[in-house]
């Protein structure tokens, strides 16, 4: 990989390489199904918000999903309002 693209995507402000295309709000769905209620923890929804867009993230909050997933999200937001 050449340093020019790298050091454009640098410039650019990415903190991600050229390459990397951030991941939607339905792929972050699909995630949290398959690595399943017993797996989520606030590491793996800080992860999620850190890769998505903002727009995204809300998206992604506010769709339909299982009450385990719902409750994900409580935590998570609510160890964020206190940390």
């Amino acid at each position: 990989m050449s340093s020019h693209h790298e050091s454009a995507a640098q410039s650019a402000g990415s903190d991600h390489p050229y390459w990397f295309h951030p991941i939607s709000w339905q792929a972050a769905l699909s995630a949290l199904w398959y690595l399943g209620e017993n797996n989520i923890n606030i590491d793996v929804m800080r992860r999620i918000e850190k890769e998505l867009r903002e727009k995204e993230f809300e998206t992604l909050r506010s769709s339909r999903m299982p009450a385990w997933m719902s409750e994900a999200f409580r935590q998570y937001e609510a160890g964020r309002a206190h940390g």
